[in-house]
C-alpha cells in the first residue's frame, strides 16, 4: 500500500522475530534494514 505511493519502509534497531530464511526484516516487507540479531548475541560474553 505504502510502497505503491512511493514510500520506503525503514528498520532500525533489534530484530528479535528470527533470523532464518523467511524470518529476515526484508522478508517481511522491509526495504532498507540497520539491525542487530537478539540471537546473534553472546549471553556469557563480558560488555
Amino acid at each position: 500500500m505504502l510502497s505503491d505511493a512511493g514510500y520506503e519502509t525503514a528498520m532500525f534497531g533489534k530484530w528479535h522475530l528470527g533470523d532464518s530464511t523467511g524470518r529476515y526484516p526484508t522478508d517481511q516487507g522491509l526495504i532498507r534494514v540497520n539491525f542487530s540479531s537478539a540471537s546473534r548475541q553472546n549471553p556469557t560474553a563480558s560488555p
